[in-house]
């Protein structure tokens, strides 16, 4: 009798969708960065995302009081994922928490977005989801038939150089101010070619 089963969680399914965009997040290990859990959070608030769910693994304590200031707005699901991660099972069973996250918003949401905790979905037209969904809808001329939303990545690396004038703004500023932290502000140079790592 195996005893490496994972529970499956079973949503009430309402008559309508309850959020527009909501997020599975990656399986979350060794996560303690506040700041960056914040600015995450609150770029992809800003991005239309109504409802987040998260599987912890090994969330620290003060992104634990981060994700809790949320209240409603996050989901977060235990994973002890029961095996050796990397040998028996891929980065701590991250397919298997996005499929079961995608049953979870069946019915509840109209669209779900996969990401880990450093990447950034950024629209080059339009400033939100909504305008990001509206532009592809007038380029294809219809959304008939769309199942899935792929987008080229590109690497913003911490070994490239910070944005100067970020850096020379933040120089001086009081020990608090976020700004000085944040990554869309301060990692604004990519590598010049995009991954094409889908079909």
């Amino acid at each position: 009798m195996p005893s490496n089963f994972l529970p499956v969680r079973y949503s009430p399914h309402p008559s309508s969708a309850l959020y527009n965009y909501a997020a599975c997040v990656s399986p979350s290990f060794n996560l303690e960065d506040p700041i960056r859990l914040i600015e995450w959070l609150e770029y992809y608030n800003l991005m239309g995302i109504q409802h987040f769910t998260f599987h912890n693994h090994s969330i620290g304590p003060k992104s634990s009081c981060v994700l809790a200031s949320y209240g409603d707005v996050i989901a977060i699901h235990p994973w002890p994922v029961p095996f050796r991660t990397n040998q028996e099972i891929v980065y701590f069973g991250q397919l298997m928490a996005i499929n079961t996250c995608m049953y979870d918003y069946r019915g509840r949401a109209r669209l779900v977005m996969n990401a880990d905790l450093d990447e950034f979905i950024v629209p080059q037209i339009g400033e939100n989801f909504t305008d990001l969904i509206r532009n592809i809808a007038m380029e294809l001329r219809s959304l008939k038939g769309v199942g899935e939303y792929s987008f080229m990545n590109a690497f913003y690396l911490d070994t490239y150089p910070e944005e100067r004038n970020v850096v020379k703004a933040a120089q001086g500023a009081h020990p608090y101010v976020l700004s000085k932290e944040l990554r869309l502000l301060r990692r604004t140079y990519r590598m010049q070619a995009f991954n094409h790592d889908f079909p």
